[in-house]
């Protein structure tokens, strides 16, 4: 007779009704060897996960991504509870090089996006350069008006004339004599 059934028989003698239910716990073991647990057989999002520490007390696993030995995560939103187990996804090898062929796909897709858009800024400026070339006869045409106004009507009454401010050669000059003739030439 098992300790189990010493006890039983002991129970069952005192009148009293012990069953002996094993529970089975999930088990797994993530990536760094720590063993976790959750009270029902099989890992699905909602079931309580934990950790047993060394009294064998149960220890919610706190929020965040864990990756299981053989590959699957678990992830952890509220302490202590699954929200979702899944394959872990699969990371890309940074040794992996692209192909010649996938590289000078990418650059020629890369060349005919830049084709376009320069495309686009060549019209966008000719069209701009018509536009400042029309509004450049306009206002030639404006000017040769008021000039033409001006020779028919002369100074308007009640102007004299402005006196002729004397023109200087600033090029010959050095540039402490530049700053004083254009300071002169400023306070006439």
């Amino acid at each position: 007779m098992n300790l189990l059934e010493k006890i039983q028989a002991y129970f069952k003698e005192e009148g009293l009704n012990l069953e002996v239910s094993e529970t089975n716990l999930a088990e797994a073991v993530l990536e760094d060897g720590t063993k976790i647990y959750s009270k029902v057989e099989e890992w699905a999002a909602g079931v309580d996960i934990f950790i047993l520490n060394e009294e064998n007390e149960e220890i919610p696993l706190p929020i965040g991504e864990y990756k299981l030995e053989d590959g699957t995560m678990v992830v952890v939103e509220e302490v202590g509870i699954v929200a979702s187990v899944g394959a872990a996804e699969e990371e890309v090898e940074a040794s992996e090089e692209p192909s010649t062929k996938d590289v000078l796909d990418l650059i020629h897709s890369q060349i005919g996006e830049l084709k376009e858009n320069f495309s686009k800024q060549i019209e966008e400026v000719k069209k701009d350069n018509t536009r400042l070339s029309k509004t450049v006869e306009d206002k030639d045409s404006q000017i040769e008006e008021l000039k033409a106004e001006f020779k028919h009507e002369g100074l308007p009454r009640g102007e004299a004339k402005k006196e002729q401010k004397e023109q200087i050669d600033l090029s010959k000059l050095t540039p402490k004599e530049r700053i004083l003739a254009i300071q002169e030439n400023l306070n006439k």
